[in-house]
Protein backbone atom coordinates (compact mmCIF):
# COMPACT_ATOMS: atom_id res chain seq x y z
CA UNK A 1 0.00 0.00 0.00
CA UNK A 2 1.23 3.73 -0.99
CA UNK A 3 2.48 5.70 2.06
CA UNK A 4 0.41 8.42 1.51
CA UNK A 5 -2.69 5.80 1.41
CA UNK A 6 -1.73 3.82 4.85
CA UNK A 7 -2.14 6.92 6.52
CA UNK A 8 -5.62 7.82 5.66
CA UNK A 9 -8.42 7.08 8.22
CA UNK A 10 -10.11 3.92 8.31
CA UNK A 11 -13.56 5.44 7.96
CA UNK A 12 -15.02 6.16 4.15
CA UNK A 13 -17.81 7.67 3.53
CA UNK A 14 -20.35 8.67 0.49
CA UNK A 15 -19.58 11.77 -1.13
CA UNK A 16 -23.71 12.92 -0.58
CA UNK A 17 -23.87 12.46 2.95
CA UNK A 18 -20.74 14.41 3.18
CA UNK A 19 -22.13 17.17 1.13
CA UNK A 20 -25.70 16.83 3.36
CA UNK A 21 -23.60 17.23 6.86
CA UNK A 22 -21.07 19.98 5.92
CA UNK A 23 -23.59 23.40 6.31
CA UNK A 24 -25.07 21.17 9.60
CA UNK A 25 -21.48 20.52 10.95
CA UNK A 26 -20.31 23.98 10.02
CA UNK A 27 -23.32 26.09 11.63
CA UNK A 28 -22.99 24.21 14.81
CA UNK A 29 -19.51 25.43 14.87
CA UNK A 30 -20.59 29.10 13.95
CA UNK A 31 -18.77 28.61 10.93
CA UNK A 32 -19.93 30.28 7.61
CA UNK A 33 -19.57 27.50 4.05
CA UNK A 34 -17.40 30.18 2.73
CA UNK A 35 -15.06 30.22 5.59
CA UNK A 36 -15.09 26.17 5.16
CA UNK A 37 -14.20 26.90 1.21
CA UNK A 38 -11.22 29.47 2.65
CA UNK A 39 -9.85 26.85 4.59
CA UNK A 40 -9.66 23.96 1.84
CA UNK A 41 -8.12 26.24 -0.57
CA UNK A 42 -5.85 27.46 1.91
CA UNK A 43 -4.97 23.46 3.13
CA UNK A 44 -4.90 22.30 -0.53
CA UNK A 45 -1.90 25.49 -1.23
CA UNK A 46 0.16 24.28 1.82
CA UNK A 47 -0.38 21.09 0.73
CA UNK A 48 1.04 22.04 -2.81
CA UNK A 49 3.69 23.68 -1.67
CA UNK A 50 4.83 20.90 0.28
CA UNK A 51 5.05 18.78 -2.59
CA UNK A 52 6.01 20.94 -5.25
CA UNK A 53 8.23 24.06 -3.52
CA UNK A 54 10.31 25.38 -6.45
CA UNK A 55 7.57 25.55 -8.83
CA UNK A 56 7.03 29.42 -10.43
CA UNK A 57 4.13 29.11 -12.61
CA UNK A 58 0.64 27.29 -12.60
CA UNK A 59 -2.46 26.51 -14.46
CA UNK A 60 -5.66 26.22 -11.95
CA UNK A 61 -8.88 25.28 -14.07
CA UNK A 62 -12.06 25.73 -12.80
CA UNK A 63 -15.58 24.56 -13.52
CA UNK A 64 -18.72 25.95 -11.88
CA UNK A 65 -19.36 24.53 -8.83
CA UNK A 66 -17.70 25.17 -5.20
CA UNK A 67 -14.69 22.79 -6.30
CA UNK A 68 -14.54 25.89 -8.22
CA UNK A 69 -14.63 28.08 -5.46
CA UNK A 70 -11.45 25.83 -4.12
CA UNK A 71 -9.54 26.05 -6.99
CA UNK A 72 -10.03 30.37 -6.55
CA UNK A 73 -8.78 30.13 -3.09
CA UNK A 74 -5.67 28.00 -4.00
CA UNK A 75 -5.20 30.77 -6.97
CA UNK A 76 -5.59 33.88 -4.90
CA UNK A 77 -2.91 32.00 -2.49
CA UNK A 78 -0.69 31.28 -5.18
CA UNK A 79 -0.98 34.70 -6.44
CA UNK A 80 -0.01 36.34 -3.37
CA UNK A 81 2.97 34.19 -2.82
CA UNK A 82 4.33 35.51 -6.07
CA UNK A 83 3.99 33.15 -8.36
CA UNK A 84 2.63 33.56 -11.89
CA UNK A 85 -1.26 32.01 -12.16
CA UNK A 86 -3.16 31.28 -15.70
CA UNK A 87 -6.97 30.86 -14.15
CA UNK A 88 -8.73 28.64 -16.50
CA UNK A 89 -12.95 29.01 -16.12
CA UNK A 90 -15.69 27.02 -17.72
CA UNK A 91 -18.00 28.77 -19.07
CA UNK A 92 -16.86 32.73 -18.60
CA UNK A 93 -20.33 33.86 -20.17
CA UNK A 94 -22.18 32.50 -17.33
CA UNK A 95 -21.94 34.00 -13.30
CA UNK A 96 -20.83 31.36 -10.70
CA UNK A 97 -23.20 31.42 -7.76
CA UNK A 98 -22.96 31.44 -3.88
CA UNK A 99 -19.44 31.04 -2.09
CA UNK A 100 -17.68 30.37 -5.27
CA UNK A 101 -18.72 33.50 -6.84
CA UNK A 102 -17.43 35.23 -3.84
CA UNK A 103 -14.11 33.65 -4.09
CA UNK A 104 -13.73 34.64 -7.45
CA UNK A 105 -14.25 38.23 -6.76
CA UNK A 106 -11.62 37.59 -4.21
CA UNK A 107 -9.41 36.43 -6.55
CA UNK A 108 -10.29 39.31 -9.14
CA UNK A 109 -9.71 41.78 -6.29
CA UNK A 110 -6.29 40.62 -5.57
CA UNK A 111 -5.46 41.27 -9.60
CA UNK A 112 -6.30 37.95 -11.09
CA UNK A 113 -7.37 37.50 -14.52
CA UNK A 114 -9.76 34.75 -15.73
CA UNK A 115 -9.49 33.14 -18.91
CA UNK A 116 -11.64 31.14 -21.00
CA UNK A 117 -10.29 27.21 -20.27
CA UNK A 118 -9.62 25.69 -23.53
CA UNK A 119 -6.93 23.16 -24.45
CA UNK A 120 -4.45 25.68 -25.82
CA UNK A 121 -4.82 28.11 -22.98
CA UNK A 122 -3.16 25.65 -20.54
CA UNK A 123 -0.24 26.68 -22.05
CA UNK A 124 3.13 25.14 -20.20
CA UNK A 125 2.87 25.63 -16.73
CA UNK A 126 5.04 24.04 -14.04
CA UNK A 127 1.86 22.88 -12.13
CA UNK A 128 -1.70 22.29 -13.19
CA UNK A 129 -4.34 22.75 -10.37
CA UNK A 130 -7.96 20.57 -11.35
CA UNK A 131 -10.62 22.40 -10.04
CA UNK A 132 -13.39 21.82 -12.51
CA UNK A 133 -15.59 19.21 -11.26
CA UNK A 134 -16.79 18.22 -7.47
CA UNK A 135 -17.94 14.57 -5.75
CA UNK A 136 -21.53 15.23 -7.16
CA UNK A 137 -19.78 14.54 -10.83
CA UNK A 138 -21.40 11.11 -12.06
CA UNK A 139 -21.16 10.04 -15.58
CA UNK A 140 -20.24 11.01 -18.62
CA UNK A 141 -18.27 14.37 -19.35
CA UNK A 142 -19.12 16.87 -22.01
CA UNK A 143 -17.23 16.66 -24.67
CA UNK A 144 -15.89 20.03 -24.35
CA UNK A 145 -15.21 18.83 -20.52
CA UNK A 146 -13.67 15.60 -21.86
CA UNK A 147 -10.95 17.07 -24.31
CA UNK A 148 -9.88 19.41 -21.44
CA UNK A 149 -9.39 16.51 -19.25
CA UNK A 150 -7.38 14.88 -22.18
CA UNK A 151 -5.19 17.87 -22.38
CA UNK A 152 -4.70 18.09 -18.88
CA UNK A 153 -3.19 14.22 -18.85
CA UNK A 154 -1.42 14.80 -22.33
CA UNK A 155 0.39 18.19 -21.01
CA UNK A 156 3.00 16.80 -19.39
CA UNK A 157 3.40 19.16 -16.41
CA UNK A 158 2.68 17.18 -12.65
CA UNK A 159 -1.74 17.74 -11.67
CA UNK A 160 -2.91 18.59 -8.01
CA UNK A 161 -6.68 17.49 -8.16
CA UNK A 162 -9.02 19.15 -5.77
CA UNK A 163 -11.18 16.57 -3.62
CA UNK A 164 -10.86 14.31 -6.06
CA UNK A 165 -9.76 14.03 -10.29
CA UNK A 166 -12.41 15.48 -12.62
CA UNK A 167 -13.97 12.62 -14.18
CA UNK A 168 -13.67 10.27 -11.21
CA UNK A 169 -16.79 9.44 -9.53
CA UNK A 170 -16.60 9.45 -5.62
CA UNK A 171 -18.66 6.93 -4.52
CA UNK A 172 -17.47 4.11 -6.66
CA UNK A 173 -14.04 4.48 -8.16
CA UNK A 174 -15.44 4.80 -11.86
CA UNK A 175 -14.81 6.70 -14.74
CA UNK A 176 -17.25 6.94 -17.58
CA UNK A 177 -14.82 8.65 -20.33
CA UNK A 178 -11.80 9.93 -19.41
CA UNK A 179 -10.22 11.67 -15.73
CA UNK A 180 -7.74 13.61 -14.99
CA UNK A 181 -4.56 11.64 -14.19
CA UNK A 182 -3.55 13.43 -10.80
CA UNK A 183 0.02 13.11 -9.11
CA UNK A 184 -1.62 14.35 -5.69
CA UNK A 185 -6.00 14.47 -4.83
CA UNK A 186 -6.00 16.31 -1.65
CA UNK A 187 -9.43 15.57 -0.54
CA UNK A 188 -11.66 17.67 2.08
CA UNK A 189 -13.55 16.84 5.49
CA UNK A 190 -13.72 12.91 4.99
CA UNK A 191 -12.40 10.60 2.63
CA UNK A 192 -14.79 9.25 -0.51
CA UNK A 193 -15.11 5.55 -0.61
CA UNK A 194 -14.52 5.31 -4.45
CA UNK A 195 -11.43 7.26 -4.25
CA UNK A 196 -9.64 3.85 -3.19
CA UNK A 197 -10.99 1.18 -5.37
CA UNK A 198 -11.85 0.51 -9.05
CA UNK A 199 -9.98 2.59 -11.69
CA UNK A 200 -9.42 5.03 -8.98
CA UNK A 201 -5.77 3.58 -8.56
CA UNK A 202 -4.81 4.99 -11.74
CA UNK A 203 -5.81 8.27 -11.31
CA UNK A 204 -5.81 9.98 -7.96
CA UNK A 205 -2.16 9.71 -6.98
CA UNK A 206 -0.94 10.41 -3.95
CA UNK A 207 -4.08 10.85 -1.50
CA UNK A 208 -4.16 13.26 1.67
CA UNK A 209 -7.38 13.98 3.97
CA UNK A 210 -7.51 18.07 4.85
CA UNK A 211 -10.34 17.33 6.87
CA UNK A 212 -10.88 21.05 8.10
CA UNK A 213 -12.92 22.24 11.07
CA UNK A 214 -15.33 19.79 10.85
CA UNK A 215 -13.57 16.50 9.36
CA UNK A 216 -12.90 15.15 13.52
CA UNK A 217 -17.03 15.98 14.31
CA UNK A 218 -18.12 14.15 11.06
CA UNK A 219 -15.79 10.96 12.06
CA UNK A 220 -16.89 10.96 15.87
CA UNK A 221 -20.77 11.38 14.38
CA UNK A 222 -21.65 9.64 11.23
CA UNK A 223 -21.16 5.73 10.55
CA UNK A 224 -18.85 5.71 7.91
CA UNK A 225 -20.74 3.66 4.80
CA UNK A 226 -17.28 1.43 4.41
CA UNK A 227 -14.09 1.28 6.02
CA UNK A 228 -10.48 1.05 4.79
CA UNK A 229 -7.98 -1.83 6.06
CA UNK A 230 -4.28 -2.96 5.69
CA UNK A 231 -1.94 -5.48 7.09
CA UNK A 232 -1.48 -3.81 10.33
CA UNK A 233 -4.89 -4.23 11.25
CA UNK A 234 -5.16 -7.70 11.95
CA UNK A 235 -1.55 -8.08 13.27
CA UNK A 236 -3.71 -9.67 16.64
CA UNK A 237 -4.81 -12.43 14.56
CA UNK A 238 -1.13 -13.28 13.76
CA UNK A 239 0.22 -14.17 17.66
CA UNK A 240 3.22 -16.74 18.19
CA UNK A 241 2.20 -20.19 18.31
CA UNK A 242 2.22 -21.74 22.16
CA UNK A 243 5.19 -24.05 22.65
CA UNK A 244 3.16 -27.11 23.16
CA UNK A 245 1.43 -26.74 19.80
CA UNK A 246 1.01 -29.74 17.02
CA UNK A 247 0.17 -30.17 13.61
CA UNK A 248 -3.93 -30.59 14.25
CA UNK A 249 -4.22 -26.83 16.40
CA UNK A 250 -3.34 -25.03 13.01
CA UNK A 251 -6.33 -26.68 10.80
CA UNK A 252 -6.51 -29.47 7.89
CA UNK A 253 -7.34 -28.24 4.80
CA UNK A 254 -9.10 -30.34 1.99
CA UNK A 255 -8.49 -28.73 -1.94
CA UNK A 256 -10.45 -29.56 -4.73
CA UNK A 257 -9.13 -28.65 -7.99
CA UNK A 258 -6.75 -29.94 -10.47
CA UNK A 259 -8.57 -31.00 -13.73
CA UNK A 260 -6.83 -32.20 -17.27
CA UNK A 261 -3.33 -29.95 -17.61
CA UNK A 262 -4.27 -27.65 -14.63
CA UNK A 263 -2.03 -28.66 -11.47
CA UNK A 264 -0.33 -25.60 -11.20
CA UNK A 265 -3.22 -23.66 -9.91
CA UNK A 266 -4.09 -26.27 -6.78
CA UNK A 267 -0.57 -26.57 -6.53
CA UNK A 268 0.07 -23.23 -5.58
CA UNK A 269 -3.25 -22.28 -3.34
CA UNK A 270 -2.24 -25.41 -1.25
CA UNK A 271 1.52 -24.54 -0.87
CA UNK A 272 0.09 -21.07 0.25
CA UNK A 273 -2.01 -22.49 2.86
CA UNK A 274 1.06 -24.40 3.99
CA UNK A 275 3.01 -21.11 4.00
CA UNK A 276 0.60 -19.51 5.91
CA UNK A 277 0.07 -21.37 8.50
CA UNK A 278 -2.20 -24.62 7.92
CA UNK A 279 -0.99 -27.57 9.84
CA UNK A 280 -1.95 -30.20 7.23
CA UNK A 281 -3.32 -29.99 3.33
CA UNK A 282 -4.63 -32.83 1.56
CA UNK A 283 -5.39 -32.14 -2.23
CA UNK A 284 -7.79 -33.76 -4.24
CA UNK A 285 -7.12 -33.78 -8.00
CA UNK A 286 -6.60 -35.68 -11.10
CA UNK A 287 -4.23 -38.84 -11.21
CA UNK A 288 -2.13 -37.13 -13.80
CA UNK A 289 -1.43 -34.43 -11.85
CA UNK A 290 -0.21 -35.79 -8.75
CA UNK A 291 3.21 -36.36 -9.82
CA UNK A 292 3.20 -32.63 -10.70
CA UNK A 293 2.32 -31.27 -7.70
CA UNK A 294 4.18 -32.91 -5.33
CA UNK A 295 7.35 -32.25 -7.07
CA UNK A 296 9.57 -29.98 -4.97
CA UNK A 297 7.05 -30.08 -2.20
CA UNK A 298 6.96 -33.61 -0.69
CA UNK A 299 4.31 -32.03 2.68
CA UNK A 300 1.69 -31.82 0.67
CA UNK A 301 -0.88 -34.53 0.80
CA UNK A 302 -2.80 -36.23 -2.42
CA UNK A 303 -5.59 -38.09 -3.31
CA UNK A 304 -5.98 -39.19 -7.13
CA UNK A 305 -9.65 -39.77 -8.23
CA UNK A 306 -11.06 -39.37 -11.58
CA UNK A 307 -14.46 -39.98 -10.31
CA UNK A 308 -16.48 -38.75 -7.45
CA UNK A 309 -16.75 -41.23 -4.69
CA UNK A 310 -17.65 -42.08 -1.41
CA UNK A 311 -13.87 -42.24 -0.67
CA UNK A 312 -13.37 -38.76 -2.38
CA UNK A 313 -15.99 -37.66 -0.09
CA UNK A 314 -14.35 -39.40 2.86
CA UNK A 315 -11.14 -37.37 1.89
CA UNK A 316 -12.94 -34.30 1.36
CA UNK A 317 -14.91 -34.29 4.62
CA UNK A 318 -11.41 -35.16 6.58
CA UNK A 319 -10.50 -30.85 6.37
CA UNK A 320 -11.77 -28.87 8.61
CA UNK A 321 -12.15 -26.15 5.69
CA UNK A 322 -12.58 -27.18 2.17
CA UNK A 323 -10.98 -25.00 -0.71
CA UNK A 324 -12.40 -25.50 -3.79
CA UNK A 325 -11.79 -24.18 -7.27
CA UNK A 326 -8.50 -23.75 -8.00
CA UNK A 327 -7.95 -25.34 -11.39
CA UNK A 328 -11.35 -27.29 -11.50
CA UNK A 329 -11.97 -26.62 -15.07
CA UNK A 330 -15.37 -27.44 -15.79
CA UNK A 331 -17.48 -31.06 -17.75
CA UNK A 332 -18.42 -33.82 -15.50
CA UNK A 333 -15.50 -34.52 -13.27
CA UNK A 334 -15.69 -30.45 -11.89
CA UNK A 335 -19.16 -30.68 -11.73
CA UNK A 336 -19.41 -33.74 -9.32
CA UNK A 337 -16.29 -32.33 -7.47
CA UNK A 338 -17.98 -29.40 -6.93
CA UNK A 339 -21.13 -31.12 -5.59
CA UNK A 340 -18.84 -32.88 -2.52
CA UNK A 341 -17.49 -29.90 -1.65
CA UNK A 342 -21.07 -28.57 -0.91
CA UNK A 343 -21.87 -31.89 0.72
CA UNK A 344 -19.06 -31.64 3.29
CA UNK A 345 -20.50 -29.83 5.84
CA UNK A 346 -17.91 -27.76 5.92
CA UNK A 347 -16.81 -24.34 5.80
CA UNK A 348 -15.89 -23.47 2.39
CA UNK A 349 -13.58 -21.25 0.30
CA UNK A 350 -14.97 -21.08 -3.37
CA UNK A 351 -12.80 -19.80 -5.98
CA UNK A 352 -12.14 -19.91 -9.73
CA UNK A 353 -14.02 -22.43 -11.57
CA UNK A 354 -16.17 -23.41 -8.92
CA UNK A 355 -17.54 -19.49 -8.78
CA UNK A 356 -18.49 -20.07 -12.78
CA UNK A 357 -20.11 -23.57 -11.73
CA UNK A 358 -21.90 -22.13 -8.91
CA UNK A 359 -23.50 -19.03 -12.05
CA UNK A 360 -24.95 -21.90 -12.96
CA UNK A 361 -26.42 -23.86 -10.04
CA UNK A 362 -27.37 -20.47 -7.57
CA UNK A 363 -27.51 -21.14 -4.19
CA UNK A 364 -27.31 -19.36 -0.85
CA UNK A 365 -25.36 -20.62 2.55
CA UNK A 366 -23.50 -18.55 5.34
CA UNK A 367 -20.43 -20.99 5.41
CA UNK A 368 -18.36 -19.61 2.71
CA UNK A 369 -16.26 -16.89 1.37
CA UNK A 370 -16.57 -16.44 -2.71
CA UNK A 371 -13.60 -14.81 -4.63
CA UNK A 372 -14.46 -13.62 -7.59
CA UNK A 373 -12.55 -11.12 -9.72
CA UNK A 374 -14.66 -8.83 -11.74
CA UNK A 375 -15.27 -11.60 -14.89
CA UNK A 376 -16.77 -14.25 -12.80
CA UNK A 377 -18.59 -11.62 -10.42
CA UNK A 378 -19.80 -10.37 -13.97
CA UNK A 379 -21.01 -14.36 -14.18
CA UNK A 380 -22.66 -14.62 -11.03
CA UNK A 381 -24.60 -11.50 -11.81
CA UNK A 382 -25.85 -12.21 -14.92
CA UNK A 383 -24.57 -9.13 -16.04
CA UNK A 384 -21.73 -7.68 -18.05
CA UNK A 385 -18.26 -7.30 -16.65
CA UNK A 386 -18.41 -3.16 -17.08
CA UNK A 387 -21.58 -3.32 -15.01
CA UNK A 388 -19.80 -5.10 -11.82
CA UNK A 389 -16.79 -2.05 -12.40
CA UNK A 390 -18.93 0.54 -12.90
CA UNK A 391 -20.23 0.14 -9.50
CA UNK A 392 -18.05 -2.11 -7.58
CA UNK A 393 -19.50 -1.47 -3.92
CA UNK A 394 -22.98 -2.34 -5.60
CA UNK A 395 -21.35 -5.55 -6.94
CA UNK A 396 -20.21 -6.70 -4.13
CA UNK A 397 -23.61 -6.08 -1.88
CA UNK A 398 -26.04 -7.57 -4.55
CA UNK A 399 -23.28 -10.83 -4.55
CA UNK A 400 -24.35 -11.53 -0.78
CA UNK A 401 -27.87 -10.94 -1.46
CA UNK A 402 -28.07 -13.96 -3.49
CA UNK A 403 -25.35 -16.44 -2.40
CA UNK A 404 -24.78 -15.14 1.06
CA UNK A 405 -21.61 -15.84 3.04
CA UNK A 406 -18.17 -13.60 2.61
CA UNK A 407 -17.57 -11.96 -0.42
CA UNK A 408 -14.29 -10.52 -1.95
CA UNK A 409 -14.43 -8.58 -5.12
CA UNK A 410 -10.72 -9.05 -5.95
CA UNK A 411 -9.84 -6.36 -8.19
CA UNK A 412 -7.73 -2.62 -7.50
CA UNK A 413 -9.22 -2.01 -3.99
CA UNK A 414 -10.57 -5.34 -2.94
CA UNK A 415 -13.56 -5.16 -1.97
CA UNK A 416 -14.95 -7.87 1.40
CA UNK A 417 -18.07 -7.64 2.46
CA UNK A 418 -20.73 -9.85 5.25
CA UNK A 419 -24.04 -8.41 5.03
CA UNK A 420 -22.76 -5.96 7.89
CA UNK A 421 -19.59 -4.55 6.72
CA UNK A 422 -17.90 -2.91 4.24
CA UNK A 423 -13.95 -3.59 3.58
CA UNK A 424 -11.88 -2.04 1.50
CA UNK A 425 -8.34 -2.77 0.74
CA UNK A 426 -6.30 -0.53 -1.54
CA UNK A 427 -2.85 -2.96 -1.06
CA UNK A 428 -1.23 -4.76 -3.46
CA UNK A 429 -0.04 -3.74 -7.01
CA UNK A 430 0.01 -4.45 -10.76
CA UNK A 431 2.40 -6.98 -10.74
CA UNK A 432 -0.08 -9.35 -9.24
CA UNK A 433 -2.36 -9.30 -12.82
CA UNK A 434 -0.64 -12.15 -13.44
CA UNK A 435 -1.62 -16.19 -13.22
CA UNK A 436 -1.65 -17.56 -10.06
CA UNK A 437 -2.27 -14.78 -7.62
CA UNK A 438 -6.03 -15.63 -7.32
CA UNK A 439 -4.89 -19.13 -6.28
CA UNK A 440 -2.41 -17.87 -3.89
CA UNK A 441 -5.05 -15.85 -2.39
CA UNK A 442 -7.98 -18.62 -1.80
CA UNK A 443 -4.66 -20.54 -0.39
CA UNK A 444 -4.24 -18.31 2.47
CA UNK A 445 -8.11 -17.68 3.35
CA UNK A 446 -8.53 -20.81 3.72
CA UNK A 447 -5.82 -21.72 5.73
CA UNK A 448 -6.24 -18.42 8.04
CA UNK A 449 -10.23 -19.96 8.32
CA UNK A 450 -9.21 -23.31 9.10
CA UNK A 451 -6.81 -20.95 12.21
CA UNK A 452 -9.34 -19.80 13.55
CA UNK A 453 -10.09 -16.46 12.29
CA UNK A 454 -13.93 -15.96 11.86
CA UNK A 455 -15.03 -15.81 8.11
CA UNK A 456 -14.78 -12.01 7.39
CA UNK A 457 -11.41 -11.59 9.47
CA UNK A 458 -10.17 -14.75 7.46
CA UNK A 459 -10.64 -13.40 4.10
CA UNK A 460 -9.90 -9.58 5.22
CA UNK A 461 -6.51 -10.54 6.48
CA UNK A 462 -5.84 -12.97 3.41
CA UNK A 463 -6.62 -10.14 1.14
CA UNK A 464 -3.93 -7.56 3.09
CA UNK A 465 -1.41 -10.10 3.96
CA UNK A 466 -1.60 -11.22 0.44
CA UNK A 467 -1.17 -7.31 -1.10
CA UNK A 468 1.88 -7.36 1.28
CA UNK A 469 3.25 -10.20 0.38
CA UNK A 470 3.05 -8.69 -3.45
CA UNK A 471 4.85 -5.22 -2.42
CA UNK A 472 7.81 -7.18 -1.10
CA UNK A 473 8.18 -9.38 -4.17
CA UNK A 474 7.37 -6.52 -6.23
CA UNK A 475 10.60 -4.39 -5.11
CA UNK A 476 12.19 -6.78 -7.52
CA UNK A 477 9.81 -5.41 -10.49
CA UNK A 478 6.67 -5.70 -10.97
CA UNK A 479 6.78 -7.28 -14.59
CA UNK A 480 7.79 -10.71 -14.46
CA UNK A 481 6.53 -11.66 -10.60
CA UNK A 482 5.26 -14.74 -10.52
CA UNK A 483 2.31 -15.70 -8.09
CA UNK A 484 5.13 -18.44 -6.31
CA UNK A 485 7.63 -15.28 -5.87
CA UNK A 486 4.81 -14.11 -2.76
CA UNK A 487 5.54 -17.47 -0.68
CA UNK A 488 8.71 -16.23 0.73
CA UNK A 489 6.63 -13.31 1.96
CA UNK A 490 3.44 -14.90 3.26
CA UNK A 491 5.77 -16.57 5.71
CA UNK A 492 7.32 -13.74 6.55
CA UNK A 493 4.51 -12.00 7.13
CA UNK A 494 2.24 -14.44 8.87
CA UNK A 495 5.27 -14.38 11.34
CA UNK A 496 5.49 -10.40 12.52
Amino acid sequence: MRSAIAKLPRNLYSSARVRELEPVLAKRQGVLMWSLMEQAGEAAWQRLRQRWPNINTMTVICGRGNNAGDGYVVARQAMEAGLEVRLLQLQTNRQLSGDARLAQKQFLSSGGHIQEATCEAIGTPDLIVDALLGTGFQGQLRLEVGQLVSAINDNGAPVMSLDLPSGLEADTGHVETVAVAADLTVTFVAVKQGLLTGQAASYCGDILLEPLCIGQELAQEEVPQSYKINYQDFLEHLQPRVADSHKGHHGRIAVIGGNHGMPGAVRLASEAALRSGAGLVSIISRYENLPLIQAGRPELMLWGSDIADIEVYQRVSWGQVVLCGPGLGSGDWAYHMWRVALNAERPLVMDADALNILAKHPQKRQDWVLTPHPGEAARLLGVETIEVQRDRFWAAQELYRRYGGVIVLKGAGTLIYDGARMLVAPVGNPGLATGGSGDVLSGIIASLLAQGLPPCEAAACGVCLHGEAADYAAEAGQRGMLASDLMPYIRQLVNP
